[in-house]
Formats: structure tokens, sequence, C-alpha cells
């Protein structure tokens, strides 16, 4: 039987981002969000959205359960 390690769980639980958006006060300085800053709330959150489907699958493809809220 596999022993399951508390540092590499068999389950992982991520929040999708329905409204995200950089913010506007640390976006000049902050190299994370310098990209965004100019950019429309509505792509940005798009982006946001997209980026957790994908890590999600990413997981998933290697067997990890993955519970999205």
């Amino acid at each position: 039987m596999k022993q399951l390690s508390a540092q590499a769980p068999s389950a992982v639980i991520m929040i999708r981002p329905h409204h995200f958006y950089p913010n506007v006060e640390t976006a000049e300085d902050n190299a994370f969000q310098s990209d965004a800053a100019g950019l429309d709330k509505t792509v940005v959150a798009m982006a946001a959205h997209d980026e957790v489907t994908h890590a999600a699958e990413a997981l998933r493809s290697v067997g990890v359960r993955t519970h999205i809220f």
C-alpha cells in the first residue's frame, strides 16, 4: 500500500477568482502586477479564471483530486 505524505497531498482545494483585478495602488511597484496594470479589468479577470482552470487540469492529469469552489 502506498503511504500518503503530508507534503504531497492527494487532493487540493482551489478558489476560482470570479472578481479578480489588480490593486492599482500596488501595481506600480509590484513586479507580479505590472503586466496587468493597464489592462481592462474584464481581461484580467478572464486571464485569472483561465489560469486557475489550467492549473486544476494539470493537477488532475497527474492524479491529484482537485476541488474548485
